[in-house]
């Protein structure tokens, strides 16, 4: 039997519409993919508009209204919610 653990979410996507929240996404990003500053400069983070101009996309946001954690490992095979509230 394969095994199968991880997450199963419902929720609703959003454009990321606040500056402050925009500027500190794209920062970690740009943090984790070094080489997009390398290759696009500092316009990348300056420039609120970058991910729109170049790729014709916006900047989204998943927003989980349930969160699942699938576990088959056991005999019983265990599907449990989360509770959302307990993180923030």
């Amino acid at each position: 039997m394969d095994l199968i653990f991880g997450f199963q979410m419902s929720g609703r996507i959003e454009i990321v519409s606040k500056m402050d929240l925009h500027l500190r996404i794209v920062k970690k990003y740009v943090s984790k993919f070094s080489f997009l500053k390398q290759i696009f400069g500092p316009r990348i983070i300056e420039n609120r508009n970058f991910f729109l101009e170049k790729f014709k996309s916006r900047l989204y946001c998943f927003r989980p209204y349930t969160v699942f954690l699938s576990d088959n490992s056991g005999s019983s095979g265990k599907r449990s919610e989360i509770d959302l509230t307990t993180l923030c």
